[in-house]
């Protein structure tokens, strides 16, 4: 068995990933327009770079589904 705490940290990650997932593809759409003004383009990196790390969706780990344990996953 996992503990507690990680499985939960874990959840939050997936809860921030699932809220924050628009916001952060709009502003990869910005930076990924090469018309866009170079200005604007780099106040979105500014923007995406202060956003919380663990809203980004490589920071989930994928762990098992009855024991919580990160690797030898049961999906």
């Amino acid at each position: 068995m996992a503990k507690k705490s990680s499985i939960e940290e874990n959840n939050r990650r997936k809860r921030m990933t699932k809220n924050a997932a628009p916001q952060r593809a709009k502003l990869k759409a910005i930076i990924a327009d090469k018309k866009k003004p170079m200005e604007e383009r780099f106040a979105a990196t500014l923007k995406l770079a202060e956003m919380p790390r663990n809203s980004s969706a490589t920071r989930i780990r994928n762990r098992c589904e009855m024991t919580g344990r990160p690797r030898s996953v049961c999906r």
